[in-house]
C-alpha cells in the first residue's frame, strides 16, 4: 500500500504551499492507481523546490517551510539583477520549465507561452 501526504503534516506552511502539495499528492495518487510514472515538478518551480526541500532536508535541522524565493536555484548572473528583476527572472524560468515539463507528461497538450 502506498501513502501520499501533503500540507502541514509534511512540514509545509502557508495556504499556497499546502494547496500545491495537495495537488501533487492527488496527481500522484491518480497516476499510481493508473500504473503511470509519478510526477515531480522541476526544481526551478516553486512547487518543485518546496517538495524537494521537505523530502531532502536533513532530519536534525528540518524546519517547516513556506514558499519563498530562497528555495529556488539561483539564476546565472543574478548578482547584477535588482530584486524585482531577479524575481521576474525566477518567474519566467519557472513558467518556461513548467510548460516544457507539462507537455512532456501529457498534462498539457499545446504550448501557451
Amino acid at each position: 500500500m502506498t501513502f501520499f501526504f501533503a500540507g502541514q503534516i509534511v512540514g509545509i506552511e502557508g495556504y499556497v504551499g499546502n494547496v500545491a502539495s495537495g495537488l501533487v499528492a492527488g496527481m500522484n495518487l491518480a497516476r499510481s492507481l493508473n500504473g503511470e510514472e509519478l510526477v515531480s515538478f522541476p526544481l526551478t518551480t516553486m512547487t518543485g523546490a518546496l517538495m524537494h526541500y521537505v523530502t531532502h532536508a536533513e532530519a536534525q535541522n528540518f524546519q517547516p517551510m513556506k514558499a519563498n524565493f530562497g528555495l529556488l536555484p539561483p539564476i546565472s548572473g543574478d548578482l547584477h539583477l535588482r530584486k524585482k528583476e531577479r524575481y521576474q527572472a525566477y518567474s519566467d524560468r519557472a513558467l518556461k520549465n513548467l510548460q516544457a515539463y507539462m507537455l512532456s507528461y501529457g498534462i498539457m497538450r499545446t504550448s501557451v507561452l
